[in-house]
């Protein structure tokens, strides 16, 4: 490549997928150097906007008002553009054969019906999905895309725990959440990258050892095998610590958990009764005990 549209630039190879990539990208070239264009306009722009990363005076309030007129001339020119790109890529996925980089435009599509159930999307998505060998419909990405046109019955508070869900320890021994069944479950929801999950350890603990009679603590990543593996060492995880490893497609997908922390409380029958999302110090202890004394007094009754 050359200059400073890299957009424009070739790349080079023998991996048959990136053969794939380079046609799309050549079929939205003129799209490409338009966004291109457009960027190299509003960065500077969006800089000089809010004001004094350079060391330069702020903006007047009459200047302030014309960039921010520009800025929304040029987004809406970003999203037209972003549009056509999307049409006409999408338009190859029926000439193409389905590889890593076709299934990287199928996603996006699979995507658009999970966000707003357009069922128009899911039946072009279902379409070609099943142009998709298994080896494809078997990758991460497959399996992605599988969750969003054919999204997985959800765990919610009321139903009991799903019986096929195998879960992995550092040790590679497998688990089933109903193994645990006869004490309270506390379930959460962690990947190695969210401060509060991690803040949550020490409470965590506690809580593990405190309530060691009547209750569990199950910790679920959603990391990689080899930063989960990490994480687990670096931080000294010395209650239940699993992982299926399908990062979002698996457990995280069954119980609708789009951030973390998330944490579930299960009653000793395997009964999910109680969520709760986010961490603060003494938040979990309060959780647990609440939900507790609530779910026995209801028992009782």
């Amino acid at each position: 490549g050359d200059g400073l549209d890299y957009s424009a630039w070739q790349i080079e190879s023998n991996v048959a997928a990136q053969k794939t990539e380079n046609r799309f990208r050549e079929a939205v070239q003129a799209e490409r150097s338009q966004l291109h264009r457009i960027d190299m306009e509003h960065a500077p722009l969006m800089q000089r906007y809010e004001g004094g990363r350079d060391g330069k005076q702020h903006p007047s309030d009459e200047e302030r008002k014309q960039m921010q007129a520009r800025l929304r001339e040029l987004r809406s020119q970003q999203s037209s553009i972003n549009m056509q790109l999307i049409d006409k890529e999408e338009a190859l996925l029926d000439t193409e054969t389905p590889d890593e980089a076709w299934m990287e435009r199928l996603y996006r599509i699979s995507l658009k019906f999970k966000i707003t159930r357009d069922t128009v999307a899911r039946a072009r998505g279902i379409q070609l999905y099943d142009r998709m060998d298994e080896r494809l419909k078997a990758s991460y990405r497959g399996q992605s895309i599988a969750n969003n046109l054919f999204p997985p019955q959800v765990v919610t508070v009321g139903r009991m725990l799903p019986e096929d869900i195998e879960l992995k320890d550092t040790l590679g021994n497998v688990h089933h959440l109903q193994e645990l069944r006869g004490k309270y479950l506390l379930l959460d929801f962690w990947f190695s990258g969210c401060g509060p999950c991690i803040e949550s350890f020490p409470e965590m603990r506690e809580i593990s050892e405190q309530m060691a009679d009547s209750l569990e603590v199950i910790s679920i990543s959603q990391d990689s095998e080899k930063e989960w593996r990490r994480a687990s060492a670096r931080h000294g995880i010395t209650w239940h610590n699993w992982n299926d490893l399908q990062r979002e497609n698996g457990i995280f997908a069954r119980f609708r958990v789009s951030s973390a922390p998330y944490y579930f409380l299960v009653s000793p029958e395997g009964k999910l009764i109680a969520s709760k999302f986010g961490y603060g110090k003494g938040s979990l202890f309060k959780f647990v005990k609440e939900t507790i004394a609530e779910h026995e007094k209801s028992r009782k009754e």
